[in-house]
């Protein structure tokens, strides 16, 4: 496929979402946008998924932080089929068939959050037809690569492809493995940071069948698909990604899910080979800690990257949301600036005693290392014990500054819109 989204920029990833809002209408915008595709052709080889609607579309997004973004037929559900694959290869399954299935619908039910069924009519469906899958398995017994009974292993591996699921579940489950095993709806741990590692390292070369390195190579992102239409996406650190569509392609993708993920992936900035062609963000380390240097493109909401075009005029900018607090300083570093020896962006908020209000036009100053130290006051440098690499959306240091405790009060964000 082509990842090259007509209109559409590829933004550069900013360590976590935007706003909600703005994610909300982004995936509203993914579904829109492709809504009328009609490429593709149902799995007819089973039955049961012959028969599947095949103008059905829907699309989640769900953060690490737990926010939920859905479009359209995003809680219809269908069987996982072979996205299943990737959650039985970051579980430990018992040893006799019952055991395992077992393992592997709890196993499952703790990724999505919720308890999911087996869908018995497909099922029946698939063990009636699966003569290819029980072949494969009496060869691998007989390389000694199955040790126990390989009719009983393809059972549950068939009922593990019959458990029923939604675009919702599905990103649910990636956001779990984006958040290094910790589901962020139900913030109950299901597998170890080390496993999710392993397991999306395994999807980023396997999970689209033949299209895997065509996929990895156009999106950016470890993925797995399932025949009845369902993709799964994750972008490690930040969001699952739930698509359903069963108009597939000849290698047994979603079209309109494939479709729907490369925008997200483009506006969202998840492609994780995605960086600016210049300098990395430059970090001011501090006896205090690290004042995070926020980069990002003006007029974007909620985020600042490079600012490319530094003269005549300091560009202007305004609060995407009420600072409640009595000072704000937002600081962008950028390559372009620091080599010419312009130094920092400083967005200087309210006066002293007031808070900084919503749409406030804060005044723009450019720093060098000695202003900006003084300006901040030296012991007011945000003390959250780590280096942050990429550059931080402004909302995320907002929120940190509020409700954490992480961030002394001092350091806010705002948002270009110039």
């Amino acid at each position: 496929m082509d990842s090259n989204v007509e209109g559409v920029e590829q933004a550069v990833s900013t360590g976590t979402l935007p706003g909600r809002d703005q994610v909300d209408s982004l995936v509203a915008a993914s579904l829109q946008r492709n809504r009328t595709c009609q490429d593709g052709d149902v799995a007819d080889y089973i039955p049961v998924l012959a028969r599947a609607d095949p103008d059905l579309f829907g699309v989640c997004v769900v953060g690490v932080d737990g926010g939920v973004h859905v479009a359209g037929d995003a809680d219809v559900e269908f069987s996982i089929q072979s996205i299943s694959k990737a959650f039985v290869y970051a579980l430990m399954p018992g040893t006799t068939a019952d055991e395992q299935w077992a393992a592997v619908q709890s196993g499952l039910s703790a990724f999505a959050g919720r308890d999911l069924a087996l869908d018995n009519e497909v099922y029946r469906s698939e063990a009636a037809t699966n003569t290819r899958n029980r072949a494969i398995a009496r060869l691998l017994e007989s390389y000694g690569r199955i040790g126990r009974d390989p009719l009983a292993v393809v059972d549950v591996y068939t009922k593990q492809c019959s458990l029923r699921v939604s675009a919702r579940d599905l990103a649910i489950m990636g956001a779990t493995l984006a958040d290094g095993g910790v589901n962020p709806v139900t913030g109950k741990r299901v597998v170890s940071a080390e496993v999710c590692r392993d397991t999306l390292a395994v999807l980023a070369a396997n999970g689209l069948y033949e299209r895997s390195g065509e996929w990895l190579f156009e999106i950016g992102l470890p993925g797995k698909s399932g025949v009845s239409g369902g993709l799964l996406t994750v972008s490690p650190g930040k969001a699952g990604i739930g698509a359903f569509s069963p108009r597939l392609d000849p290698a047994g993708n979603s079209v309109r899910g494939q479709q729907a993920t490369a925008y997200l992936s483009r506006v969202l900035g998840l492609n994780i080979f995605a960086s600016q062609a210049h300098a990395p963000p430059l970090l001011l380390d501090r006896p205090h800690g690290v004042v995070p240097l926020l980069m990002g493109e003006l007029g974007q909401p909620q985020c600042f990257q490079q600012w490319r075009h530094v003269h005549p005029e300091p560009p202007t900018v305004s609060l995407a949301e009420p600072v409640p607090a009595t000072h704000g300083i937002v600081l962008a570093a950028t390559p372009g600036l620091h080599r010419s020896g312009g130094g920092f962006l400083a967005f200087v908020g309210g006066a002293q005693g007031h808070p900084i209000a919503l749409g406030h036009q804060p005044r723009v100053q450019v720093l060098d290392g000695a202003e900006l130290v003084q300006q901040l006051g030296g012991p007011h440098f945000a003390d959250n014990g780590r280096r942050i690499r990429g550059f931080v959306p402004v909302h995320d240091v907002v929120r940190r500054a509020r409700g954490s405790g992480e961030l002394p009060g001092i350091v806010y964000g705002a948002s270009g819109h110039g």
